[in-house]
């Protein structure tokens, strides 16, 4: 099924479009050769019960998807928010310190938002992990 992840989105949402469409009027046929008409309207209350059922299930299993991946998206997002807090933080607090070590400081803060920011986000977009702002934030730790 991974291949699926390699094709266009177009494409590989015709191809499961298609397999599932096919699995559900294969069924369709097989019930209908083995069931008649007559026998499929006697069943129709119970079949409404199982698909109420049925979309409840369902309903409520997105509901938790949705709430699962909401809250993972607030996580990171306060994450980033504290992160960019404590950077603005120590900058400003930089200025406490004599001329030279203010300077180190806040260039050792400015390079590592930059790292962040230029190669740590394309990575992570992309599933990777960056080895260089680590060490943009190991030379601001001295």
């Amino acid at each position: 099924m991974r291949f699926l992840l390699n094709l266009p989105p177009p494409v590989s949402f015709f191809i499961v479009s298609a397999v599932t469409t096919f699995f559900g009027l294969f069924g369709l046929y097989l019930v209908r050769r083995k069931y008649s008409a007559e026998v499929l309207k006697e069943n129709h209350e119970v079949a409404a019960i199982i698909f109420n059922a049925f979309g409840l299930f369902y309903g409520v299993l997105v509901a938790f998807v949705v709430f699962v991946t909401w809250s993972g998206y607030d996580e990171a997002t306060k994450n980033l928010q504290m992160e960019a807090s404590e950077a603005l933080d120590i900058f400003h607090s930089a200025e406490a310190f004599p001329d030279p070590a203010k300077k180190i400081i806040q260039q050792g803060v400015r390079d590592y938002l930059a790292s962040v920011y230029n190669d740590e986000v394309p990575k992570m977009a992309q599933g990777d992990i960056s080895l260089y702002s680590g060490g943009a934030h190991a030379t601001l730790r001295v």
